[in-house]
């Protein structure tokens, strides 16, 4: 008796704590100021907020009666950090002292809930978590007013740090629960931080996911992802507005409103230093070619005795002056790339003859003590396609991750790539005796000369038709009058990638396989296009059936049916399914059929779909990683290799 007496305290305990914690947040959330743009803090301790209910939820400490669903050495420490966590972000005496940051109530503005002022509102963002409904029944209970908080001062890296002390609470409670809840709560704020950073054109939004994000590895992406987003708008090469707020807001709790007006949301609007961007001018004086016939549309040079890697791009389309000017401005958006996007630093772009190029910088991908000749050499994954022979399972699988990875930056960035093709991705070595060598080699995605903003309004030059290319390209890209670009033709382009992965066989081969001409005879461009049609086009719903577990023989026949059979034959019917949803994506627009309502919910939301699909390509790929017990000589991600070992430990214990 008094076991369960004590555990009953502690449940008590920690669930009014809990309410402490709900409460401090979301008054310290809409804390205002006169002077400064305080929206990126706001931001940033909703997320907190958010995170700490879904934890709740995940314990049952947020429902009535409250429960703590927990092992029973865990219940104890629940109860102490939420107490720190409440004197943390309730106590504001401590915050003065302890992070120098000053707030004070105002004397006659009550708290209440509107929905217009919510950080997530604003940037049309739903979380659909039910912590709306908890923050009411607290706020119902409150038996005095909640006073408006008003910043005194305020200092931005201050703040930071006080943010990562929320954090660090937050995230010592969510230790608590086992890897697989963990992992569904990291999907969820993985989630919400990379639609706020496509939806925001807020600076202090875009620093403070920027700052670090979340500390993980997940978060640092996103991180990186919100840092070229405001490099883009400070260049003016994205002019992105933010997200219009949705009709229906939360509904708002009896009161008046408060007086008191919060700050102005602060767009960022252009501006750069001309001197930098004239910097990314280069001078072709300083090129040197091993070869160069003036016709090449990637060709390896020496600037300066570095190597680097001409792209060449296509100059109609655009007044001259406007093409230098966005020339020099996505060259310096090109210049610093996180590591993430998987990409070569651009070092400027130079005017060879009468063709403009972008010049990629090779420093990182040869070694240093290299001698500075011969170049270093390059395959495009086409060539490796047709010309290596099959890699492990767990090295096509990690280059599948990789460039989904890519795809899910490129787009949290608020930037669509246009031409992500098997010629477009790159591997690069110093020197090899074997084709083979090259798929050890880091992935490079390149072929940035069409790239925008995902914005309808951005300038961008008209796709050149070319048959490699072509093959790649959404139906609606094809078509005459051409459909505006987006980020499910980008999928669509991603899921072509996967599936030669998936088969080891590039696009043009297998067409050309399938053409039915005679043993010898190459397929013309019409026929190639042809079978395309066929695979890919109307009725494109049947490229997978609703029921995964239907035999073989139920599914459709023809190439498609053919594909699909070969497909899961070689890599499983969950990875058939993704390269399926990616080639689907955009549903039922632009006449293709509107029965391809695979996994309809995830068509509405392309980073939700992007997501879905990356993290079912990580389980699959850690699942394999397990299976085979060991790195071996095929290179994987680190996340997969440490998940193998978590793997191999439990299966020991």
């Amino acid at each position: 008796m008094e076991a369960v007496s004590a555990l009953l305290g502690i449940v008590a305990f920690s669930a009014t704590y809990f309410e402490a914690c709900i409460k401090g947040l979301v008054i310290l959330s809409k804390a205002r100021s006169y002077r400064r743009d305080v929206s990126g803090v706001s931001l940033m301790l909703e997320l907190e907020l958010h995170k700490l209910h879904a934890w709740a939820v995940e314990i049952g400490l947020s429902q009535q009666p409250p429960m703590l669903l927990v092992d029973t050495q865990y219940t104890s420490i629940v109860p102490k950090v939420l107490k720190h966590l409440q004197t943390l972000v309730s106590d504001l005496d401590k915050l003065k002292h302890t992070h120098g940051l000053q707030l004070q109530e105002t004397a006659d503005q009550l708290l209440i809930l509107d929905g217009d002022d919510s950080a997530f509102v604003r940037l049309g963002i739903e979380t659909n978590d039910g912590c709306d409904h908890i923050l009411t029944r607290i706020f119902k209970q409150r038996k005095e007013p909640w006073k408006v908080l008003k910043w005194v001062t305020f200092d931005e890296q201050k703040v930071r740090g006080l943010l990562d002390q929320v954090k660090a609470f937050i995230q010592e409670l969510q230790q608590i629960l086992d890897r697989t809840r963990q992992a569904k709560l990291a999907k969820a704020v993985d989630m919400l931080l990379r639609n706020a950073v496509l939806n925001s054109a807020n600076e202090q939004d875009l620093d403070m996911i920027g700052f670090g994000g979340e500390g993980a590895s997940t978060g640092n992406t996103v991180a990186a992802a919100a840092r070229l987003k405001k490099q883009g708008l400070l260049l003016g090469v994205m002019d992105i507005q933010p997200a219009p707020v949705p009709p229906e807001t939360q509904r708002q709790i009896d009161g008046p409103k408060p007086r008191l007006r919060s700050s102005p949301l602060h767009v960022i609007m252009p501006r750069y230093s001309n001197s930098d961007l004239a910097r990314m001018r280069l001078s072709a004086s300083h090129l040197s070619f091993e070869t160069y016939t003036g016709s090449e549309a990637r060709v390896l040079a020496r600037y300066d005795n570095d190597p680097v890697l001409l792209e060449f791009k296509n100059v109609s389309g655009l007044h001259h002056d406007s093409m230098k000017d966005r020339l020099c401005k996505v060259s310096f958006f090109l210049r610093d790339l996180d590591s993430s996007f998987n990409a070569l630093s651009c070092r400027g772009f130079v005017k060879v003859y009468d063709r403009y190029a972008y010049v990629f910088d090779l420093r990182e991908d040869v070694s240093p003590s290299r001698a500075l000749r011969p170049l270093p050499s390059f395959r495009t994954l086409t060539h490796l396609l047709d010309e290596a022979r099959k890699p492990s399972l767990n090295l096509r699988m990690a280059f599948a991750i990789t460039i989904l990875e890519t795809l899910l930056q490129l787009h949290t960035s608020g930037w669509l790539h246009k031409e992500l093709r098997s010629d477009n991705i790159l591997f690069i070595l110093d020197s090899c005796e074997d084709t083979y060598d090259f798929l050890l080699a880091p992935i490079r995605i390149t072929g940035y000369v069409y790239a925008r903003a995902d914005d309808p309004h951005e300038p961008t030059e008209p796709l050149e038709s070319e048959l490699n290319a072509d093959l790649y390209r959404h139906p609606a890209c094809l078509r005459q009058p051409r459909q505006l670009f987006r980020r499910a033709f980008d999928a669509f382009s991603v899921g072509c990638i996967l599936l030669e992965l998936g088969l080891w066989c590039s696009l043009s081969t297998l067409f050309q396989r399938t053409s039915g001409r005679p043993q010898g005879r190459e397929a013309q461009s019409l026929d190639l296009m042809r079978i395309r049609h066929e695979m890919f086009l109307s009725p494109i719903g049947r490229w997978y059936t609703n029921d995964i577990n239907d035999s073989a023989s139920a599914r459709d026949v023809g190439i498609r049916g053919e594909v699909v059979q070969s497909l899961e034959a070689m890599m499983g019917k969950a990875y058939a399914r993704i390269v399926m949803q990616l080639i689907c994506a955009s549903g039922g627009e632009d006449g293709i059929d509107s029965a391809a309502e695979v996994e309809a919910p995830q068509q509405k939301n392309m980073l939700h779909l992007e997501i879905d699909c990356l993290e079912k390509l990580r389980t699959i790929a850690e699942v394999l990683s397990a299976f085979h017990g060991r790195k071996g000589r095929y290179p994987v991600s680190d996340s997969i290799v440490a998940a193998a070992k978590v793997h191999r430990k439990v299966q020991g214990s």
